[in-house]
């Protein structure tokens, strides 16, 4: 099924992805990392985009990115995701796509950032990196829990809706909602309730919810 074109709401909390190319490395070398991670800190300063969770991998990235304007997300991230694979390919003296076609944006309602906070999170422990979500330093994990500033998390628009960030890592995976955040990632259809997807289809003056599958009836056809 086709991608969607990017549904993006002014104080909608969306769950971005990026991979590289064909599956290779985005990042070699913990510059590599650090040089993302305040690239991005900066950019989406400028372009008013709250970053509430982060977690870089070593082939893809997931962020929970909140814009304020319609445009928010693509200054922020254009300019981010330009400048890491510059970097990359002018080091390594190698031309050709870095990233994975656009970036994925799936609008979230306030269940599914939970689901979403928690699929960031525990992304290295599922993938086998490390054996504990706060093991892994390229990530708002550890910010999140210890309630420590990093410079890119926003911290207390998170504790807001999990005082605790701890109590959610601690319920585990949630395979079912993750499963429903990697489908919604390769469509880019917004996930929440048929009120949320009505409020949106208002904003946007567009028609968001999955049509239903089956033939049409007789008088209709």
């Amino acid at each position: 099924m086709a991608r969607l074109a990017r549904v993006v709401v002014p104080g909608v909390p969306c769950h971005v992805t990026q991979r590289g190319n064909g599956g290779q490395k985005v990042f070699l070398t913990e510059d590599d990392y650090r040089f993302y991670r305040d690239t991005l800190a900066a950019q989406c300063e400028a372009a008013h985009v709250a970053v509430w969770s982060w977690c870089l991998m070593p082939n893809h990235v997931h962020l929970l990115l909140v814009p304020q304007d319609e445009d928010g997300l693509r200054r922020a991230l254009a300019a981010t995701h330009r400048r890491h694979a510059g970097r990359v390919h002018a080091r390594l003296k190698r031309t050709g796509h870095f990233w994975q076609g656009r970036y994925g944006s799936v609008a979230l309602d306030e269940p599914h950032v939970l689901a979403a906070l928690r699929y960031i999170a525990l992304n290295p422990v599922r993938a086998g990196l490390v054996r504990k979500a706060d093991d892994w330093r390229w990530a708002s994990t550890r910010a999140l829990l210890a309630g420590a500033e990093d410079g890119i998390t926003d911290i207390a628009a998170v504790r807001q809706r999990v005082p605790r960030f701890a109590d959610l890592l601690a319920l585990g995976p949630d395979e079912e909602g993750f499963a429903r955040l990697r489908r919604a990632e390769t469509v880019g259809r917004p996930l929440g309730d048929a009120g949320f997807l009505a409020r949106l289809e208002a904003l946007t003056s567009r028609t968001l919810a999955a049509a239903r599958r089956g033939r049409k009836p007789r008088d209709e056809a």
